[in-house]
């Protein structure tokens, strides 16, 4: 593993999953489109810090009638130190969806996690948000676990948001307004 000082711009577009978070890493080792787990916890913004990447490869995609050849950097973790949120830069319209590109790697036989999106309808099951949490009633301070996957990662961030958390990149927690 690598730590790398640079930029991320952490954009928001809507997909056929609903809306998903994409990242460009610029550093001295050069710019990146990035693959991060816990990356559709951060709001659209420019976040400065250190970055650990895991790895990194060319990838190739389809577009159109030809072909585009990304850098993509895998990155295990970041550390903070300035973020800017609400300021961003324009990206490509051809990203494709994370859970689209997951969907396709997958085995057909597993079934995708169907997405919360009606506030009442959570309030009314808590045993679905323990489900989804793992724990519940939750604190006012969550650190949530991207392993968990993106589909899960997102249901439970919409929830957060919708409920009044908040999510502070530099400390990767979510913390309840009250």
């Amino acid at each position: 593993m690598v730590t790398v000082v640079g930029r991320m711009v952490v954009n928001t577009i809507r997909g056929k999953y609903g809306n998903f978070n994409v990242a460009n890493l610029f550093s001295q080792l050069g710019d990146y489109v990035v693959r991060y787990e816990g990356l559709d916890e951060y709001e659209a913004g420019t976040y400065q810090g250190e970055f650990i990447l895991k790895k990194t490869e060319l990838r190739t995609r389809d577009f159109g009638v030809g072909k585009i050849i990304e850098p993509i950097a895998y990155l295990e973790g970041v550390n903070l130190y300035d973020a800017a949120e609400g300021v961003t830069e324009e990206i490509p319209e051809a990203i494709p969806d994370p859970l689209e590109e997951e969907e396709i790697s997958k085995p057909k036989a597993k079934r995708k996690a169907q997405p919360i999106s009606d506030r009442s309808e959570l309030n009314d099951n808590d045993k679905e948000l323990k489900k989804l949490f793992g724990a519940w009633p939750l604190s006012d301070e969550i650190k949530l676990d991207p392993t968990v996957g993106r589909s899960t990662l997102r249901q439970q961030t919409t929830y957060l948001k919708s409920v009044g958390y908040k999510y502070n990149p530099k400390q990767q927690v979510w913390i309840k307004n009250h």
